[in-house]
């Protein structure tokens, strides 16, 4: 099986840390692109809306579908996600 590419997001104190770190490990050595971001005192689900943090993990998701997620069309129209 293969991925065309994965975003994961982790905090400091989630409890699967570690989960998502060798996730991303696999995925690299799988040659998938593959980001990590991992938020210094967060929990499990992260923090919540409206955070300086859940602010940032939106403007990374963001940036990484737009570099990794190519408009799609659909009866001639490109449909892009607005941000």
């Amino acid at each position: 099986m293969s991925f065309s590419s994965a975003a994961l997001a982790s905090g400091t104190r989630d409890l699967f840390l570690s989960n998502a770190v060798r996730m991303h490990r696999a995925l690299r050595a799988a040659g998938t692109p593959a980001d990590l971001h991992v938020f210094e005192a967060a929990p499990h689900g992260l923090m919540p809306p409206g955070t300086p943090e859940d602010e940032q993990l939106l403007q990374e998701i963001r940036r990484f579908i737009d570099l990794n997620c190519p408009p799609v069309r659909s009866g001639g129209r490109i449909l892009q996600i607005d941000h």
